[in-house]
């Protein structure tokens, strides 16, 4: 997926977590955007070779408006916190993404479903690789199980630990399953 439209979409959602600042190994800045974390990826948007003005406010919830411009061989993001802005000048747009093996993990429990909420707990991580980066990055097999997140019986369990604008529950009524 293009790192643009991959910041488009944040954007679009009023999300903007910047992780503060790495050098590279050239020396240059590179500013680093939260775009996907959860137990299976770390995927972030880098801003090469960046420099920031203004005020950003890592706390912040609320709405967020932003635009972009290229200037003079650099592209330029100004975003309004409120009423705080931040512009952030760069050369390029990159993806950094990292991969984890997901087998070992599955902490978020249901009583009486916990072989069931594991199983909809994997798919489900394997299922927001597949949505947010594509599926360059699933294997052939993730790419088929991945569909099984909106199987009903599946989704039963809907992440109650998640709040519900994250939730990718489907359903609201509970389905019975004996």
């Amino acid at each position: 997926m293009d790192a643009f439209v991959m910041l488009q979409e944040l954007l679009e959602q009023e999300q903007f977590e910047l992780i503060f600042p790495e050098r590279s190994i050239s020396g240059q800045l590179d500013i680093r955007l939260v775009y996907l974390m959860n137990d299976a990826v770390e995927s972030f948007l880098v801003f090469h070779n960046a420099r920031m003005t203004g005020e950003y406010r890592p706390d912040y919830e609320g709405e967020i408006s932003a635009s972009m411009s290229f200037e003079d061989m650099e592209y330029i993001l100004v975003v309004h916190q409120g009423d705080s802005v931040v512009t952030i000048f760069f050369e390029d747009l990159l993806t950094d993404v990292h991969l984890y093996d997901y087998g070992e993990i599955g902490h978020f429990w249901m009583k009486d479903y916990e072989y069931l909420r594991q199983l909809e707990y994997r798919l489900a991580i394997m299922r927001d690789k597949y949505d947010y980066l594509g599926e360059e990055y699933c294997t052939p097999e993730e790419r088929k199980l991945a569909m099984l997140v909106d199987f009903p019986p599946l989704n039963y369990c809907c992440y109650p630990a998640v709040p519900e604008q994250y939730s990718n529950c489907k359903r609201k009524e509970k389905i019975l399953l004996f």
